[in-house]
């Protein structure tokens, strides 16, 4: 009992933490406005709301079997894991589609219906033929159960076709959209602007990849009488995928850690400034106030915005004879 307990402290602790590094990034991304203008921020932002509400679920505790509260709960954590997984591929798709062709074919509206209105529809389906509830483990969140009159191997079937069916499919393309990229620029001149892009979002799929499928070791363990350790095992994986994608928001992202040092520590301003007239600038000069800086002697232009977007938007690679495009 003792030991039971334990374990499920530790995991509704780490659901705490987890719970916590999300509204880090949501909140920074609120305070900052700016920040959500980028290519991929916004899905980051979206990433973080899906981590944020699967992991307010482990929040509840462990309901007991049967209650509306155990049925919310298993609900809410099929629904928030499939949207989190589907915002990391479409993170990962969106990358590969403006490194590749320059422009992303998904609207926002449609990774919107896409992530957010499909994965409810699989956490409802495989109610009309069984339930959401608790296992005969204590320390184990409310899962999808069988119910009396219908066969066990219903429970499996909705297990795959309504949630690890969408990881693996996830899996499988983040890793065909990655060597893809790899190939085509392996010897391209814009190897070294394909590589400071990738740089700042690759590690998102990374680490759902690791966290979800050590998750499914897990359980695949479980599912042969592994024990309630096990169990807590895969639950604190599950809930690691929130805190590591909070975690690499926080190291990569130089333009959220520079603005909240601006915040806290103000630059100084000296008294004498107020007396000195501003520079004038001369209409040929480069205009550095808004980062445009254009080279003629070379067969692309390059352009880096600092004032209104984010880090992540990266920089326009536009060769001479066509249209800008947009990283």
């Amino acid at each position: 009992m003792v030991h039971e307990t334990h374990l499920q402290i530790l995991v509704i602790v780490a659901s705490v933490v987890s719970c916590c590094f999300s509204l880090v990034v949501i909140i920074t991304m609120l305070f900052f406005r700016n920040m959500q203008k980028g290519n991929f921020m916004p899905i980051i932002f979206f990433m973080s709301l899906s981590d944020l509400g699967m992991n307010s679920t482990s929040l509840l505790g462990f309901p007991s079997d049967g209650s509306a509260l155990c049925w919310i709960q298993g609900v809410l954590q099929s629904y928030f894991a499939v949207c989190s997984w589907f915002w990391t591929t479409i993170l990962a798709y969106r990358v590969y589609s403006i490194i590749s062709f320059g422009q992303c074919s998904l609207t926002m509206t449609q990774m919107h219906v896409f992530a957010w209105v499909f994965p409810m529809f699989l956490a409802l389906i495989p109610i009309t033929t069984n339930n959401y509830g608790s296992s005969a483990f204590d320390t184990q969140w409310c899962v999808l159960t069988r119910r009396e009159d219908n066969p066990p191997w219903l429970t499996l079937f909705w297990s795959y076709i309504a949630f690890f069916l969408w990881l693996f499919l996830c899996i499988v393309l983040m890793i065909f959209w990655q060597i893809r990229i790899s190939y085509k620029f392996r010897d391209s001149p814009m190897k070294a602007v394909v590589k400071r892009t990738y740089d700042k979002v690759y590690l998102y799929p990374v680490v759902m990849v690791v966290c979800w499928v050590l998750n499914y070791w897990c359980d695949a363990l479980d599912a042969h009488g592994a024990g309630e350790s096990l169990n807590a095992l895969s639950m604190l994986f599950g809930i690691s995928n929130g805190i590591f994608s909070a975690m690499i928001f926080m190291f990569k992202s130089e333009e959220a850690r520079r603005r909240w040092k601006v915040y806290f520590y103000p630059p100084k301003q000296s008294n004498f400034d107020d007396f000195v007239e501003p520079p004038i600038q001369l209409d040929f000069e480069d205009d550095y106030e808004t980062g445009t800086n254009f080279t003629s002697n070379t067969a692309y232009t390059e352009k880096t915005s600092i004032s209104n977007a984010s880090e992540l938007d990266m920089t326009d690679f536009t060769p001479a004879n066509k249209n800008p495009l947009h990283i």
